[in-house]
């Protein structure tokens, strides 16, 4: 991810159901740039997130059509549906977050999301990043641009564990469904902060990256 602070513009992947540090990183960019011709890597978090269940942290991972070792770009690396995955995902979210303080009003949003995702993973991280400004009530424009020589290594990936990244400490603790459990797990996918916290949100988003700074 590198930020332009010219111009305000963000170039980042586009994640599926990014974890909070990396909204935190778009949350004052006007305009948010991808590239459809970047090649995939399976050590993106393109297809991969975290939530917390009742045992612990739950990874969520999507299959792919050519497996995780393929070379394709971004924009032609399609879903493989045969293995259930919509079912299992919403399952895991469902029984993770039905008794956070949101879940009764955006619950039904996220399960309708996984009715009928799109072939393509791109299209389908785009559409669960554009319900996520919306539910964020944030208005930002996502633009496709042409991949240029150097646009690769501008682009890194925003860690999701506490022990990969020590800034993630200075994350502030919110309640969570499961902090009797656990204690206070950041950086979780941002779907943790919207059933946790609901319209604080964003303020919460916001507040972490004047922290950052």
């Amino acid at each position: 991810m590198r930020q332009n602070s010219n111009t305000n513009i963000q170039i980042t992947d586009i994640q599926y159901f990014g974890n909070i540090e990396f909204y935190s990183s778009l949350i004052n960019s006007s305009y948010i740039v991808f590239f459809p011709e970047k090649l995939y890597e399976r050590s993106a978090y393109v297809n991969r997130t975290v939530i917390s269940g009742p045992n612990g942290l739950i990874p969520l991972s999507i299959p792919l059509e050519g497996g995780r070792n393929q070379r394709k770009m971004i924009r032609d690396v399609k879903i493989a549906d045969e293995y259930g995955w919509r079912r299992i995902h919403w399952r895991s979210i469902h029984d993770s977050y039905r008794k956070s303080p949101w879940f009764d009003n955006l619950g039904w949003q996220v399960e309708l999301l996984y009715r009928n995702p799109p072939i393509f993973l791109l299209d389908w991280n785009l559409k669960l990043m554009n319900w996520v400004f919306k539910v964020l009530k944030h208005n930002v424009d996502i633009v496709a641009e042409e991949l240029k020589q150097g646009h690769n290594e501008q682009l890194t990936n925003i860690p999701i564990h506490l022990h990969q990244n020590e800034d993630l400490q200075r994350h502030p603790p919110y309640l969570q469904v499961f902090s009797d459990r656990f204690g206070f797990q950041p950086n979780l996918s941002i779907l943790d902060l919207l059933f946790c916290t609901g319209p604080g949100s964003l303020d919460y988003i916001k507040n972490l990256h004047k922290i950052k700074r």
